[in-house]
């Protein structure tokens, strides 16, 4: 989280799921952290991770990038990156 400059708030939520299941197997976490949100998923099936920033303030996304980098070591990363401010197409209502 530094690496981001994010403030820890409290605990670091982790569980594991889908144990009955090896096709399912993984594992989430979510660390509490001010105003802003992190979360992952690792599927161990798969070999694969996802991780969501999402922060209220700017931030360099290649620290991010760096840092999965040297922790996971993986073979390849996508990036998908939305600014704040976009706009987006409005959802039509099921109310009608």
């Amino acid at each position: 989280m530094v690496a981001i400059g994010v403030t820890p708030y409290g605990v670091l939520f982790c569980g594991n799921f889908a144990h009955h299941n090896p096709a399912a197997l993984g594992c989430s976490y979510i660390p509490t952290i001010v105003a802003s949100h992190l979360c992952g998923h690792f599927a161990q099936n798969r070999n694969q991770a996802f991780h969501n920033v999402i922060l209220c303030k700017e931030f360099v996304p290649v620290a991010v990038i760096d840092l999965a980098y040297s922790v996971f070591k993986p073979a390849t990363i996508l990036i998908l990156e939305t600014e704040r401010g976009c706009e987006l197409a409005p959802v039509p209502s099921a109310r009608a």
